[in-house]
């Protein structure tokens, strides 16, 4: 129920087939994007991010519960000659059941863990796409849950920067539901943490927590045809703080909340949602910051309440069987300071495998 359709292709919540065991096959997977935002508030700037990411991972099935994933991650923007990620890429995933996977090293990550946009900006997908850790997967008839562990930045004795880790959960619940109608819930926890005993700056350490709980009834019009109304309400909450109120680490606000309020209509590959945002004193380590009550290019920028309008229209598309177009634009119209800001994105993915043994 989060803020755009979970992208999952490769994930199976169900054991492999016993006859592609000890099986070796190619996995390519890009992502081009174009996302503008234009964005002229005191809370962000705006930029455009342009180019693609590309991801080719050979894949070993060990046994039918058991694969491998090794490749390479490219990230290349428009405009610069030299790439500007290469990663490794190595994940290990056993499925325990047919309802519990486990997943160490890369990690279904970015809009995968389907956090709504208080908790992740939707840049970060591309900018950041990479994530090192550890990952439980439940799904069953009735609930999904994805649990993570990112490891973000290791430190060595004696780097000049902090270790920062962020860890998360996210639930879908289905608590009712038949052919015209369903009652849905979501819950999500983001932790993000700063500090370590051996870097240098050992003064950083700062833990910020973040929590949603929300319920969504849907109105079922037709097949593939839906109207859903969402109430969710949101936590933050500084459980470590820096000392130091002139370091960019400092957390101006140690307590805030947040509302948001969303009616979403949904026609076939079309999504349109209208929200109502409402805050005080609320920040979040990931988020996008224009739901937040600080800046994050001016530390002298601080509005504690905060009131939003926000729309969105999504359309997602599969033109092949290999390759989906997305488009989607959105609208945030600040209320207080009756300014509006937008972006547009423009999105294919290209995801093919072909089976080498």
């Amino acid at each position: 129920m989060g803020m755009t359709q979970r992208y999952e292709p490769e994930r199976s919540h169900q054991f492999f087939e016993d006859s592609l065991s000890s099986s070796l096959s190619f996995r390519s997977y890009a992502n081009s994007f174009l996302k503008n935002n234009e964005y002229f508030s005191p809370y962000t700037q705006g930029f455009t991010g342009i180019g693609v990411f590309f991801q080719p991972q050979l894949r070993y099935q060990l046994d039918a519960k058991t694969k491998i994933h090794i490749g390479y991650h490219f990230l290349k923007y428009s405009g610069l000659n030299s790439v500007s990620e290469s990663i490794p890429l190595f994940r290990l995933e056993h499925q325990f059941s047919s309802f519990f996977t486990l997943v160490m090293g890369q990690l279904y990550s970015g809009l995968h863990h389907d956090l709504e946009e208080p908790h992740y900006r939707i840049d970060r997908d591309y900018q950041n796409n990479v994530e090192y850790g550890i990952q439980l997967f439940l799904d069953k008839e009735w609930i999904h849950v994805d649990s993570w562990l990112h490891w973000a930045q290791f430190i060595q004795r004696n780097d000049p920067f902090p270790e920062s880790i962020f860890a998360g959960q996210n639930y879908d619940i289905r608590l009712f539901e038949n052919e015209v109608f369903g009652l849905y819930a979501n819950a999500e926890l983001l932790i993000s943490h700063q500090g370590g005993q051996i870097d240098v700056p050992s003064d950083i350490d700062r833990t910020l927590l973040n929590t949603m709980i929300g319920v969504a009834p849907q109105w079922k019009l037709a097949p593939h045809k839906s109207i859903t109304l969402q109430a969710q309400y949101y936590i933050s909450k500084v459980n470590k703080q820096v000392a130091d109120v002139t370091s960019e680490f400092y957390y101006p606000y140690e307590n805030g909340s947040g509302l948001l309020l969303r009616g979403r209509l949904e026609l076939h590959d079309i999504s349109a949602s209208l929200s109502y945002w409402t805050s005080q004193e609320y920040i979040s380590s990931i988020g996008e910051s224009l739901y937040q009550s600080i800046s994050d290019f001016d530390r002298s920028v601080r509005q504690p309440s905060r009131k939003m309008v926000v729309g969105r229209i999504n359309y997602n598309k599969p033109i092949s069987d290999y390759l989906d177009i997305e488009l989607q634009s959105n609208a945030y119209f600040d209320l207080d300071d009756s300014h509006l800001d937008y972006s547009y994105q423009l999105t294919l993915r290209l995801d093919f495998s072909v089976i080498l043994n």
